[in-house]
């Protein structure tokens, strides 16, 4: 994805293309947990490129779809875009399909964006937390449903959402980078991983969503939009909306979608 453009608020918000790094993860103590600092400060040892077998999956009134497919490293990546018509239009959808056969490594999509700032702000069940930048004591963090880096302008910024509780690093003012896969090294090899990682169409074994929402609405937690999930599995897709009478309204933080709608149409008149 080179660009993402904002026809509301005239705006481009990428400063380069988002991409899938693959980069070295060989922590000294503790792999099950642990992440090194000097590992995540290294460039990227790849990233998912080279040749790819593109797509067109949907065309319709209400959403079109486009679906890349790739295999880099010994792993398989299958990444499907979408934008919708209407306020569905507000976010770009990522679905990304891996079989993930990378050892000592990490995978993580890079989001380099036009909004700058020091710090992010990051959803947890019981409210939100902001971050600075990351540093060798705090570089890796948690975050539940999104993240959020607003400009220091105040005037726009760009949301990631997820529906999985994923990690996410900070590495300077206009940069996030969502943690996807894992597979550290060990020093003593990978006996289980043809076990585990040989059906990468189980949910757990790769099969990734998250939505990336455009910068319609400023808010005491910066850009938000309609909130929803897409979940895919058993071959089919099921689409779950949140609004004031959800039984299953996730704790995000954000205020109801039908809030989101009213605040960004007049904001944007």
């Amino acid at each position: 994805m080179a660009g993402i453009y904002d026809k509301r608020l005239k705006r481009e918000l990428l400063s380069a293309p988002i991409r899938l790094a693959i980069s070295t993860d060989n922590p000294r103590y503790w792999p099950a947990w642990n992440m090194d600092f000097e590992d995540e400060q290294r460039p990227p040892r790849a990233y998912v490129s080279g040749p790819a077998q593109v797509k067109v999956v949907e065309r319709g009134p209400a959403r079109v779809a486009v679906e890349v497919s790739r295999q880099p490293d010994s792993s398989t990546f299958v990444t499907t875009v979408r934008l919708s018509a209407g306020d569905g239009g507000q976010r770009v959808e990522f679905a990304d399909r891996i079989n993930w056969m990378t050892s000592a490594a990490n995978l993580k999509v890079v989001f380099p964006l036009t909004a700058a700032s020091d710090s992010a702000t990051y959803n947890w069940d019981i409210g939100t937390i902001k971050r600075p930048n990351e540093n060798e004591r705090q570089f890796e963090v948690a975050s539940h449903r999104w993240v959020d880096l607003t400009d220091k302008s105040g005037q726009f910024g760009v949301t990631i959402l997820t529906d999985e509780k994923n990690g996410s690093d900070k590495p300077n003012d206009h940069t996030l980078r969502l943690t996807l896969m894992r597979t550290p090294g060990t020093r003593g090899g990978f006996p289980d991983q043809a076990a585990v990682f040989q059906r990468p169409l189980e949910p757990l074994t790769g099969h990734r969503v998250f939505n990336i929402a455009g910068a319609v609405t400023i808010g005491e937690h910066g850009i938000h939009s309609t909130l929803s999930r897409l979940r895919v599995g058993d071959g089919h897709a099921q689409v779950e909306q949140f609004g004031h009478d959800a039984e299953d309204q996730p704790e995000t933080g954000l205020p109801p979608p039908e809030r989101h709608i009213t605040q960004a149409k007049q904001h944007n008149r």
